[in-house]
């Protein structure tokens, strides 16, 4: 099966039973979207310490801080949002900060340089894809968390797969303005952009409540979430070709890894989220 045909697949079998379990998530806080949210995390974090070279498996200390960076983020920002509402996300966030002092300070003094380069990794594991997470889970809990996020993942999903077709079709003789990905085309970026855009303002007259601040709100965050989806991609071809990957795995058809797919939700998702607070 070509990859082409897998990524369709993907788009009219996938994104739909995802939307639908969205939809009718009947539990309050959409405690079944966050518990699925985590299950990714942890899938996406082994994939990012693989991509880091963390040896989270044969050192049994690293091995106990990374499980515990890869779940404390979106596990305790939800359950801690059930009794101290929104704010509690970021309880999470202290929780894992708290962690990564104890690794320095249960380091080996002997060899302070080794332990200090595996606290940058742990870290970047414990922010991307953790705390980035946070954010989506935050969306679920806003008055209208199930339109903001169905919104969301709208403008996200249908960008990279507009660019994508849009290149495919239109794009072959398309300058390449990225060396990180070459496969992207300006023909492809337009799409996606324009995705992303015409996504908001159709969101705007679907639902007019999550944009208070009118019409005008929401052309900004989609000239805001059109670039950010693009980012997102590049910041994950970056980190590839730095470990000189094609892909950060294999369980996702057509795509790769769960990181080749959440690149770009995961960067655009803290925009999404504070763009929707300011613009209200």
């Amino acid at each position: 099966m070509s990859n082409a045909l897998q990524r369709i697949l993907l788009f009219f079998i996938a994104i739909p039973a995802l939307a639908a379990l969205i939809i009718f998530d009947p539990t309050e806080h959409l405690l079944i979207i966050n518990a699925l949210a985590l299950a990714v995390t942890i899938g996406a974090s082994m994939e990012m310490a693989n991509l880091l070279s963390l040896p989270w498996k044969q050192e049994k200390r690293l091995g106990l801080f990374f499980w515990v960076l890869s779940t404390a983020p979106v596990a305790v920002s939800v359950a801690s949002r059930i009794v101290w509402g929104s704010a509690g996300a970021f309880i999470g966030f202290g929780f894992g900060i708290s962690f990564l002092f104890l690794f320095l300070l249960t380091s080996n003094k002997n060899d302070l340089s080794k332990d200090l380069f595996l606290l940058q990794k742990l870290s970047i594991v414990f922010l991307y894809p953790g705390f980035f997470m946070i954010h989506f889970s935050l969306l679920t809990d806003l008055p209208q968390g199930k339109a903001a996020v169905l919104l969301f993942l709208a403008s996200v999903f249908l960008n990279d797969s507009f660019a994508y077709a849009g290149g495919k079709l239109f794009g072959k003789n398309s300058r390449r303005p990225f060396s990180l990905s070459p496969n992207k085309t300006t023909v492809g970026l337009v799409f996606g952009i324009t995705t992303s855009l015409a996504v908001l303002i159709g969101g705007y007259f679907i639902l007019p409540q999550l944009f208070p601040s009118g019409i005008l709100g929401a052309i900004i965050l989609g000239l805001l979430m059109g670039p950010g989806v693009v980012a997102g991609d590049l910041i994950e071809s970056a980190l590839k070709r730095s470990a000189q990957v094609k892909d950060t795995g294999h369980i996702i058809p057509g795509r790769g890894g769960l990181l080749d797919s959440l690149d770009s939700p995961l960067f655009t998702a803290p925009i999404f989220y504070y763009g929707l607070l300011l613009l209200q």
